[in-house]
């Protein structure tokens, strides 16, 4: 009786690992928390607890997380709403509507 067919079209477990990283550059787990850090990325611009956050996505333990998380962006989840979250949003575009209502008053009328 011959051995049983492998799975992944015939190849070895880590030829398949060589040829993942061959073609994205990364490991397959490497890839998985760059793929998990751009979830994270878009929920800290909503208003969903930061503590819950890394349970969307599979992280076991917020404090992984948090220790990736700075890895990938170069901040703290928490620095990162705080630069572009919501609140950061509205501020930027009261901001910018401020300047462009100032700028249209300043216009001189024909």
């Amino acid at each position: 009786m011959g051995r049983p067919p492998r799975a992944g079209r015939g190849h070895a477990p880590r030829t398949g690992r060589r040829r993942f990283k061959e073609a994205t550059g990364l490991t397959a787990t490497e890839y998985l928390q760059v793929a998990r850090i751009a979830k994270a990325r878009e929920l800290e611009l909503t208003s969903e607890p930061v503590a819950q956050i890394p349970r969307s996505f599979g992280y076991l333990s917020a404090s992984n997380f948090r220790r990736l998380f700075p890895r990938a962006t170069g901040v703290t989840p928490s620095e990162y709403r705080r630069r572009f979250g919501i609140a950061a949003r509205v501020d930027r575009r009261e901001y910018s509507s401020a300047g462009q209502s100032a700028r249209i008053r300043s216009t001189p009328s024909r």
